[in-house]
């Protein structure tokens, strides 16, 4: 297989079968699709494949302020994301 569109922790913008354009995060690269879910959300969508994504996040702006996505600031930030799913899931069970 050729090379992916994204990697692992990517925030890519993709458009579903259905024409709905979305923007969420990579937690799984597999074989032949990605396992991709947004920030605040737990539950997972898969069967996201290359011909689907259309770009990938590089930076953002947060007042006034660019955070390039490699900075350690926001590496720390991903380092939390699976502990923040965690309790999204705990806090909708109870």
């Amino acid at each position: 297989m050729g090379r992916k569109s994204a990697e692992k922790y990517d925030i890519p913008l993709y458009k579903r079968d259905n024409g709905q354009y979305i923007l969420h995060r990579v937690i799984k690269v597999r074989e032949k699709d990605y396992v991709i879910c947004g920030d605040n959300r737990y539950v997972a969508e898969t069967g996201i494949c290359d011909r689907h994504i259309l770009g990938v996040l590089t930076a953002l702006i947060r007042d006034g302020k660019t955070i390039e996505l490699d900075s350690p600031y926001y590496r720390r930030y991903e380092k939390r994301l699976f502990l923040r799913r965690l309790r999204l899931k705990l806090r909708d069970r109870i």
